[in-house]
């Protein structure tokens, strides 16, 4: 399947170009389809809280999803706490809590009490959809271990892509 009205990068303008051309036609199943961003500091945790989330986000069957947050920047007022982000969520069309299902949790240690000593997080996971669904994701914030209040720094976003059909695992245990 190739990508229609796209510049060509042709061996003549890039480096491998027949393989970033191969790569760019591949690229059309992988859509962002939901995107959140929240530009102000996550108010002051010690515990888990919800910090953003994406509601009613259509997903299909048999279909895989990147869920993603880039890398957030954390601080705490306590140095060598344990600060985490994870991603939640829901497939039933109920908005997702910190109960939720966990798709990953990103855990880093904040090297000392001030926020250009913090650490940064980036939560991210695959979903497969279990069926034609309604999908919430949270972006929660939380104190892992340690004392401190944390706060996850602005800017900070969250991402949904479409990542084509499921496969099958063929990945080999050593």
């Amino acid at each position: 399947m190739s990508w229609t009205n796209r510049p060509s990068l042709g061996p003549g303008s890039y480096p491998r170009g027949q393989q970033m051309e191969e790569m760019l036609d591949t690229i059309q199943d992988r859509d962002v389809i939901a995107y959140g961003n929240r530009g102000s500091n996550s108010s002051g945790f010690t515990a888990e809280a919800g910090v953003m989330r994406l509601d009613n986000i259509p997903i299909r069957n048999g279909r895989r999803y990147l869920i993603m947050a880039p890398p957030i920047h954390i601080f705490s007022t306590v140095a060598n706490d344990d600060v985490g982000a994870s991603l939640h969520y829901t497939t039933d069309g109920t908005a997702a809590t910190t109960s939720s299902t966990t798709l990953h949790t990103d855990i880093s240690k904040v090297s000392g009490a001030s926020v250009d000593r913090g650490g940064t997080v980036a939560p991210f996971g695959i979903l497969t959809g279990p069926a034609d669904a309604v999908l919430s994701v949270l972006l929660s914030a939380l104190r892992v271990n340690g004392g401190g209040t944390c706060n996850l720094l602005a800017s900070m976003s969250v991402l949904v892509i479409a990542y084509g059909d499921a496969v099958s695992d063929t990945g080999v245990d050593l």
